[in-house]
């Protein structure tokens, strides 16, 4: 046989087995609760810190962040969860994939008839369900520290989120592919490098506007830059995306390119995985 397709399964079949997914990956999570609770605090501790440090910045900050009408600790604040939602699209195709080789799941998925869909959409489940409790917690940390929520801007919120997510769910499914088609099963340096990238160049800690001229354009590359930027205006003076043009297009472009080249080189990632054994850890 020379040539390989996708396993296609029902879609009700993929959900069943994306559903019991969830269930395993939430009762092994609950197992050791301790953990888990741990890990929430680890989240909480690690804002409290930023907090702490944005509130000792904070005289000399404001000035350069005057537009957004917010203080340095909510302008941080909002990138933090801004980063969290991002995460979620971001690193958690690759996270499916290599929990699913490292547990030799894949072994089992890539010879069935359903093939890899319910196992990575039950992984993806997992991480939704993870980080909308890490953001939920934190949105409760901020209110009881009496930060601002802005809560009547939540219409513009959601419209930020259903745009400017897009870009990083096409370097998600880029970031996947790379497991297999660079062999790069412990991290992938799509991620790495971007990760390193968006903490200076985005406006995750101060507004681009700071950064030295030369460095500057570099930033305008990242879709961190644009979400960032939107998702702060939304929360702040509740603006919506689809008026400024100057975020928006950039975005738009974004979506255009890394979308379509993700979804190609994910399936082709996988078809070639399906014909090198690539995923199963015994080959």
């Amino acid at each position: 046989m020379d040539k390989y397709e996708l396993k296609r399964g029902g879609f009700r079949i993929v959900l069943l087995v994306a559903l019991e997914t969830l269930k395993t990956r939430l009762l092994k999570a609950m197992f050791f609760p301790i953990i888990f609770t741990l890990s929430l605090i680890d989240i909480v501790i690690g804002t409290l810190a930023y907090y702490l440090m944005a509130i000792f910045v904070e005289g000399g900050m404001n000035r350069y962040i005057s537009a957004y009408g917010i203080t340095y600790p909510e302008y941080l604040l909002v990138a933090i969860i801004g980063d969290i939602l991002a995460g979620l699209f971001l690193y958690s195709f690759y996270e499916a994939i290599g929990m699913g080789y490292w547990g030799c799941e894949t072994d089992l998925y890539i010879t069935s008839p359903v093939g890899l869909k319910g196992m990575i959409m039950g992984s993806l489940l997992t991480s939704l369900v993870w980080n909308t409790l890490a953001v939920f917690t934190l949105l409760s940390f901020a209110a009881i520290l009496g930060i601002p929520l802005h809560l009547e801007n939540l219409p513009q919120v959601l419209e930020v989120l259903a745009i400017g997510l897009l870009p990083f769910l096409g370097l998600g499914l880029i970031s996947a592919s790379t497991f297999t088609l660079m062999n790069a099963k412990q991290g992938s340096p799509i991620t790495w490098a971007i990760n390193i990238a968006q903490r200076i160049l985005s406006g995750y800690y101060f507004p681009v506007q700071l950064l030295p001229g030369f460095i500057r354009p570099l930033s305008y590359i990242l879709p961190h830059t644009y979400f960032y930027e939107a998702l702060r205006l939304a929360v702040s003076k509740g603006i919506w995306l689809h008026s400024y043009y100057h975020l928006l297009h950039p975005l738009l472009i974004q979506i255009a390119i890394l979308l379509p080249l993700g979804v190609v080189l994910f399936k082709y990632s996988l078809i070639k995985a399906e014909k090198t054994g690539d995923l199963s850890r015994w080959t």
